[in-house]
């Protein structure tokens, strides 16, 4: 067998086990929302970047468990994914209130204090708006990154980098069809641009794992 094949299917393969574990995770934290199971399937769905989802079963598990530094991190890492750091901070201030040495919740807080500075203030050029989509999307809050770029309008000089930024994030959140659309109005404007290329076999690869 071809090395490129085994490579597609190997990932093909490891999708379907993935979302074969993200379905039965769910299914627990349906039928027994204790705080492990809404724990567990949130971590999941963060690690898939469904943050809004993730986001919903952590503030139940905190809900149950009020008194959990844990929870109150976990709500604050979301909040921050999804480019809401004023939110975030007041509950990393309570997980360490809680437990005052809880590292994990120390970065975070310090991450949700800086972004409202780095990634909130108006931009000033659509350069700006690009620079604050990368922030977002090297901190994995990818649908924020997507909705910064999708600011820039069909007449800016930096439409089609916005574009092919899309693509990149869309594959990451496995929405396709987004990443297609913007890929294709990316290479329109600059069929010749490798980085534009490199984001279409990106592309190409994942959907035909997907559909083989």
């Amino acid at each position: 067998m071809a090395r490129g094949v085994l490579i597609l299917l190997l990932i093909a393969m490891t999708g379907c086990s993935r979302a074969a574990e993200t379905e039965s995770l769910a299914r627990r934290a349906g039928e027994n929302p204790s705080f492990d199971n809404l724990t567990a399937y949130g971590l999941e769905l963060s690690r898939a970047n469904r943050h809004e989802e993730a986001l919903e079963q952590f503030k139940h598990s905190a809900a149950i468990s009020p008194d959990s530094p844990l929870a109150e991190n976990n709500v604050c890492a979301e909040l921050n994914a999804l480019g809401r750091g004023s939110e975030a901070a007041p509950h990393c201030e309570k997980a360490l209130r809680m437990e005052p040495e809880f590292a994990l919740a120390k970065s975070n807080l310090e991450f949700a204090r800086r972004a409202p500075a780095q990634v909130h203030a108006p931009a000033s050029s659509d350069a700006e708006l690009v620079e604050k989509g990368l922030q977002l999307y090297r901190a994995g809050s990818y649908d924020p990154a997507i909705g910064i770029w999708q600011q820039i309008q069909p007449t800016s000089s930096q439409y089609s980098v916005s574009q092919s930024n899309i693509a990149s994030a869309a594959i990451l959140l496995q929405r396709y069809d987004l990443a297609r659309a913007a890929i294709d109005r990316a290479l329109k404007i600059d069929p010749g641009n490798a980085l534009f290329k490199r984001n279409e076999r990106w592309l190409n690869q994942v959907t035909a794992a997907k559909n083989p």
